[in-house]
């Protein structure tokens, strides 16, 4: 039922999606939902937490195996949830872009989505001065930044075109703690590839 209610949020927009959308889709009854679900909420939170624990799963992966140094693992784990993203359109649908209209406790669950992923691509040894390195704050802002720019490519119907933003956004993560020429040489270490 969760990836039913992923499909018909990301094909329907979260606030035209009706239990019996979900339940047909899914080839359940009513009764099935109801014992598992409180509501279309619920099930859409249920839909929205999965994905959101698949995205970042997918990302801690890539940075605990690939090897190098951080701003190497940072550029593989950008790779990989571009590619998942597109891979999977419903997910970031849902987690992006539906996610902003399904209510107050949806918007809770994505700020809490934005800090994990803060957490995740902060590196642990900054290069930038320690007011600024060691601050959660930039590192948030520099996912708020991510997801920006992920929402408009998804709103704008170019899902099939995320993994071209890996250099653009090798460069917006790293140019904060690198400065701008560590930055650019990542971006084109990405763009040789």
């Amino acid at each position: 039922m969760l990836n039913s209610m992923a499909a018909m949020a990301s094909a329907k927009g979260f606030a035209r999606v009706t239990v019996g959308d979900v339940t047909r889709h899914a080839g359940v009854s009513r009764r099935t939902f109801y014992d598992q679900f409180v509501d279309k909420e619920d099930c859409f939170l249920a839909a929205f937490d999965a994905i959101s624990d698949r995205m970042q799963q997918a990302t801690e992966q890539v940075l605990r195996e690939a090897g190098g140094p951080w701003s190497a693992r940072v550029r593989t784990a950008l790779a990989a949830l571009l590619t998942l993203l597109r891979d999977e359109p419903a997910y970031g649908r849902v987690a992006l872009v539906e996610v902003l209209s399904a209510g107050p406790i949806s918007l809770q669950r994505r700020d809490a989505l934005v800090d994990r992923f803060a957490v995740l691509f902060a590196p642990q040894q900054s290069p930038a001065p320690s007011a600024i390195g060691n601050d959660r704050r930039l590192a948030r802002a520099v996912v708020g930044g991510v997801y920006e720019t992920l929402y408009q490519r998804i709103v704008g119907g170019e899902l099939e075109r995320l993994p071209d933003l890996l250099p653009d956004l090798v460069y917006c993560v790293l140019v904060p703690y690198l400065g701008h020429f560590g930055a650019l040489h990542e971006r084109e270490l990405v763009v040789a590839h």
